[in-house]
């Protein structure tokens, strides 16, 4: 309970007194003067419990956008460590590639020499085509 809604009780409580006390010696002002404690002690008390329950809502949104914070971090960390993962593994298989092709070009060098020629013979040809 907040210091509004402890405040607006105990308000509340002692123009409630004031009331009775009032209505048993038969004094009107004392009545009314309780009367009115009893209201303001009730709007105070309705008060504190609105701001108490908007503090709550905030707190709860906070929680909920630090959940999502920490959610969308996790999922960034680990579509790094995947994509890292695939680079390397890229760089992997190219590095293999690359030395298959330089021994095959040593051990054969006139067919890789034709080969190379062919496939730029085909990429003219396809470029060439499209105009």
């Amino acid at each position: 309970m907040n210091p509004d809604s402890a405040e607006g009780t105990v308000r509340n409580f002692t123009g409630k007194a004031k009331d009775a006390v009032g209505g048993v010696i038969g004094d009107a002002k004392l009545q009314g003067e309780g009367k009115v404690d009893e209201m303001a002690g009730q709007a105070q008390s309705l008060y504190g419990d609105a701001k108490e329950a908007v503090q709550s809502g905030a707190d709860q949104a906070s929680d909920l956008a630090d959940q999502a914070a920490k959610a969308v971090s996790d999922a960034a960390r680990r579509a790094s460590a995947k994509a890292s993962e695939f680079g390397d593994r890229a760089y992997e298989q190219a590095s293999e590639f690359g030395k298959y092709a330089g021994a095959r070009v040593q051990e054969q060098p006139l067919a890789a020499l034709l080969l190379a020629g062919l496939i730029g013979g085909v990429i003219g040809a396809l470029l060439t085509s499209r105009r």
